[in-house]
C-alpha cells in the first residue's frame, strides 16, 4: 500500500512540476497591473504574471490606474507565489499572496 502512495506522489509530482511549486520573496518592482518581479532566495528574480488577471498595458486607458492598483497591493512587501504554470513569455503565472490575494482582486 505504502509503495502505491509513493510511486502515485512520485509521477504527479514528475508529471506536474508546476503544481509542487511555490516561492516567496519580496516584489521589487511592479510592470504593470498583471506582471511584477519578485527577488527570491539567492536575490534570483522572477518575472510572474499574476493568475486570473487581466489588465490594460501601461500605454493603454487606465494602463497607469492598473498598476497603481498592484503597487499598492503588492509593491515592496513580502509575497508568496503558488506557480500554476509558465507562460509564452517564460514568465511564471501564479496566485501572489501578500496579506491580499492579487488574484482574487480586479483591476
Amino acid at each position: 500500500m505504502n509503495k502505491k502512495i509513493l510511486l502515485i506522489s512520485t509521477l504527479v509530482i514528475l508529471l506536474f512540476p508546476a503544481l509542487c511549486l511555490a516561492f516567496q520573496g519580496r516584489c521589487v518592482k511592479v510592470l504593470d497591473g498583471d506582471t511584477i518581479i519578485v527577488l527570491g532566495q539567492g536575490n534570483k528574480e522572477t518575472r510572474v504574471r499574476i493568475y486570473g488577471v487581466g489588465c490594460p498595458e501601461k500605454s493603454q486607458d487606465f494602463g497607469q490606474k492598473a498598476k497603481k492598483f498592484t503597487l499598492g497591493l503588492v509593491g515592496c512587501k513580502q509575497v508568496k507565489v503558488d506557480v500554476i504554470d509558465t507562460d509564452f513569455y517564460k514568465r511564471s503565472v501564479g496566485v501572489v499572496y501578500g496579506g491580499v490575494s492579487a488574484s482574487m482582486r480586479s483591476c
